[in-house]
């Protein structure tokens, strides 16, 4: 049997305008750990980020620049599930 743990860290708390900023998890198969992943992602929109948010990631505006979009890391992801 194949399971996979997923967690997001995302821009707030409404899921109609707040985006997943960060996508980790673990695969098992079997019983046995196969793969853990942990991607962090530009949102989809700057505008609608919930100041709670930063205080629960520890994240900036200027560090969410930094890393990939979220069109990268969903081919990332994508490949992990194939």
């Amino acid at each position: 049997m194949k399971i996979m743990w997923l967690d997001t860290e995302t821009t707030g708390l409404n899921k109609e305008k707040c985006d997943i900023i960060q996508l980790s998890g673990i695969i098992v198969i079997d019983g046995e750990e196969k793969e853990r992943f942990n991607f962090h992602c530009q949102p989809l929109n700057y505008e609608n980020i919930e100041p709670a948010s930063f205080e629960k990631t520890g994240m900036s505006i200027e560090k969410l620049k930094t890393f990939p979009t979220a069109q990268e890391v969903y081919l990332k992801f994508i490949e992990i599930l194939d």
